[in-house]
């Protein structure tokens, strides 16, 4: 789901510590959400597989909320601004016992040239920027880069307050748009000239190749798997037991769960799904209700079910029964040939000790009204039990 990429921050306020107050049983609750986190770092896990498992932890798990800034509100509710993100990464850091700071500036996005918050890392002995929440197209593009590299997209800040970062992004031979995969204790990245996957090692700072006859040059990373595509087809790697398995499947690949991959095509208007299981290599094609169109989109897992949506419905897969159903369209949801309102920004929450789903509604405005700032949208939640 794409995030907005901007919050209000003030840099006075920055400069300080910018956290909602916590209660001993808030405080303790965000003690639980970065141990069950740290649980997911193995145990000999080199200093780049730490910093980017806390990075995709962000990405995939946290939603922008432009009102919530705290690291309570990031890694229990699961819902930040760039503060809560960087504070959480901040926090995360730390534990691992990772030298890095919290940084200040500004940056350009939905909203103009406003206050912004993000992170320096140290990694074998250079600084370098980190910024979870603000993404170009690729999630990568804002991952270990340098002073100048990210002086080069809109982000400002006073250099004299933090240490000067490595000359040069980490890994910088592997830099270009849709490449850079960090994965376990390496870097993959496409070699355009040899038309080859060359692999990083960053405990050995060896560079090797890693397949050859790639025939595209992107890179996708689900979990513990990397998918890219060769002469003789598609193909899933395990960076964790170093395991290849070749796939045929067509279509848009949404997510993977575990060993699990979801598929989506449509056809006629009509979002289908397909499910690969990578270990058996066997393939099931449930049939979804009809739904208005669009391609399926993943939202997220709760009790068992994979929810996912299209322009106008969403659904949920039992993945123990095979089978889907469709959730009752809220009556806000009009479909129609033109001028219609539809989901976007799509997530599962956690609130109160309770599940929602959250969405929100494009709401079609003038663009008269979209320059006197008349919002686009409007947020609806519904609980899932």
């Amino acid at each position: 789901m794409k995030k907005l990429t901007t919050c209000l921050l003030l840099f006075a306020i920055a400069l300080s510590v910018f956290t909602l107050p916590a209660s001993a049983s808030s405080a303790k609750t965000v003690d639980e959400a970065v141990a069950e986190i740290m649980k997911t770092v193995p145990k000999n896990a080199t200093d780049l597989e730490k910093i980017t498992i806390f990075y995709d932890w962000m990405n995939d798990n946290v939603i922008y909320t432009r009102s919530k800034s705290s690291i309570h509100s990031a890694l229990v509710e699961k819902q930040g601004n760039c503060d809560g993100f960087a504070r959480s990464v901040q926090r995360l850091l730390t534990e691992a016992e990772i030298e890095n700071m919290y940084i200040v500036g500004t940056a350009s996005g939905t909203f103009g040239r406003e206050g912004h918050a993000w992170n320096l890392v140290k990694l074998d002995g250079k600084w370098y920027h980190m910024d979870t929440l603000f993404k170009d197209m690729n999630k990568y593009n804002n991952f270990l880069i340098s002073d100048d590299a990210l002086a080069r997209k809109t982000h400002e800040w006073n250099r004299e307050r933090y240490p000067a970062t490595a000359k040069n992004s980490y890994a910088t031979n592997t830099r270009s748009s849709g490449e850079f995969v960090p994965a376990g204790d390496s870097v993959y990245y496409f070699d355009r000239d040899k038309k080859q996957i060359k692999r990083y090692n960053a405990t050995t700072k060896k560079t090797t190749t890693f397949e050859s006859n790639i025939t595209d040059p992107c890179l996708g990373k689900y979990g513990d798997y990397i998918e890219y595509k060769t002469a003789n087809g598609y193909v899933f790697y395990n960076y964790r037991t170093n395991t290849k398995t070749p796939h045929s499947i067509e279509g848009n690949l949404i997510t993977v769960q575990g060993d699990t991959a979801f598929f989506s095509n449509t056809e006629d208007g009509s979002a289908s799904l397909t499910v690969f299981d990578i270990k058996s290599k066997t393939t099931r094609t449930p049939t979804p209700p009809k739904s208005a169109g669009g391609n399926l989109e993943y939202i997220g897992i709760h009790n068992g079910k994979v929810y996912f949506n299209d322009w106008y419905d969403i659904y949920a897969y039992d993945t123990a029964s095979d089978k889907f159903t469709k959730l009752k369209r809220p009556a806000d949801i009009i479909v129609a040939d033109s001028g219609d309102q539809y989901f976007r920004s799509v997530e599962i929450i956690e609130k109160n000790g309770k599940t929602y789903l959250k969405w929100e509604i494009r709401i079609p405005i003038t663009d008269e009204q979209l320059r006197a700032g008349v919002a686009t949208s409007v947020s609806k939640t519904r609980e899932i039990k």
